[in-house]
């Protein structure tokens, strides 16, 4: 068929005539190369040229403007920037303020404990929670240490660590349990070597006190030769561990209520020896 708006093109397909309308019409009204800086001119296509001709100074006129409406709004931006970067350093300035007094306060909560716990020895508690996972992944071969936090009494720092699936004479077979001595602030002013007494209590969680279990054994490290090096003023964090490899078998404890809701608890008392 015909262009439909005269331009002289024949036999245009059908299905053609849009593209033609768009690429190649002579007739086809198009905008203005120059739209982009602002030129509104809408000519035939035939005439772009003459139109660019003319219009030359006016295009000139239309990029200088926008370049310097590009030039502010970059400076406007760089201004905004600044402002953004300045809020960012004054905003971090105040979350590390926050965090040091965060930091301070629980210092002096755990400093207060620490004096509380050093004024008043006595039985010190371990919950151990989530105790079947750690089986599982135990008896898969996957060597679990669990930790306990850190423990205060008579001035000295300790914490416990536990093996589910047990360690030397009683991996496989029983939960092992040990005593580390670990660096602390007050052992300028402590005995060494550490000559205290542990006991060490797995509790049996039956509802009657009366009617509990529970599975208590001691140990006074200086007794034994082989352990003086776990109860020396330590140089550095932590000691070797002292304890029970075979401190409950994994049969005695599905005897009675020593695990609920997959949670046990293990006390720790530093006694005189």
């Amino acid at each position: 068929m015909d262009c439909p708006l005269d331009c002289g093109a024949r036999a245009i397909a059908r299905e053609e005539i849009p593209s033609h309308f768009e690429k190649d019409c002579p007739l086809t009204i198009v905008a203005c190369p120059h739209a982009q800086v602002g030129c509104t001119t809408k000519v035939q296509r035939k005439k772009i040229e003459s139109h660019l001709q003319s219009a030359t100074k006016s295009h000139l006129d239309l990029a200088c403007k926008t370049l310097s409406n590009t030039q502010i709004q970059l400076s406007n931006t760089q201004i905004q920037l600044k402002n953004t970067q300045e809020e960012l350093k004054e905003t971090k300035r105040n979350l590390q303020e926050e965090l040091r007094e965060t930091k301070r306060k629980l210092e002096e909560k755990v400093n207060t404990l620490q004096n509380v716990e050093m004024r008043f020895p006595g039985v010190r508690t371990w919950k151990i929670t989530g105790f079947g996972g750690v089986m599982k992944r135990a008896k898969s071969g996957e060597k679990i240490i669990i930790r306990s936090n850190p423990f205060f009494d008579h001035g000295y720092k300790f914490r416990l660590s536990c093996y589910a699936n047990g360690l030397g004479d009683g991996q496989d077979t029983h939960l092992s349990i040990f005593f580390h001595i670990l660096k602390g602030e007050y052992d300028a002013i402590l005995s060494w070597p550490f000559c205290k007494k542990v006991i060490f209590t797995l509790v049996d969680q039956q509802d009657d006190p009366n009617d509990r279990k529970n599975i208590t054994y001691s140990l006074t490290p200086n007794d034994h030769e082989g352990l003086k090096e776990c109860i020396m003023r330590p140089s550095k964090g932590e000691l070797l561990g002292f304890g029970f490899s075979e401190f409950v078998s994994h049969d005695k404890l599905k005897e009675r209520r020593y695990i609920v809701d997959d949670t046990m608890f293990i006390q720790v008392e530093v006694a005189p020896p």
